[in-house]
């Protein structure tokens, strides 16, 4: 205990580092709570604040098919190929074109 009080008074940066973690964590803390919660009433944060279904949300299927649909079910599969927008030259270089793919659909 001893030893780790010396420590910090012969290292300051330590301890601003340490306050700073400190105030950081908290609003980061809360933010993860709130996302937690709505994550458990399968709510947005916009229905979480407007309340457009009063006390009858007829999404929330309680926290364990909540959680498996918001967090197990896969994602649709995008229809964009991003693989389209960069290319590799012979010299094994990004070649990013300016504009949209020859192929695209404009």
């Amino acid at each position: 205990s001893t030893q780790g009080v010396r420590f910090l008074r012969g290292h300051p940066g330590t301890i601003i580092l340490l306050i700073f973690t400190g105030l950081a964590a908290l609003p980061l803390g809360n933010l993860s709570v709130f996302h937690i919660y709505l994550l458990v009433k399968n709510r947005t944060t916009n229905e979480e604040l407007t309340r457009p279904y009063g006390s009858q949300d007829p999404y929330n299927l309680g926290f364990r098919r909540n959680f498996k649909e918001v967090m197990l079910v896969p994602n649709d599969p995008s229809h964009f190929n991003f693989h389209s927008l960069v290319q590799v030259s012979k010299l094994g270089r990004l070649d990013v074109p300016i504009g949209p793919p020859a192929d695209a659909e404009v």
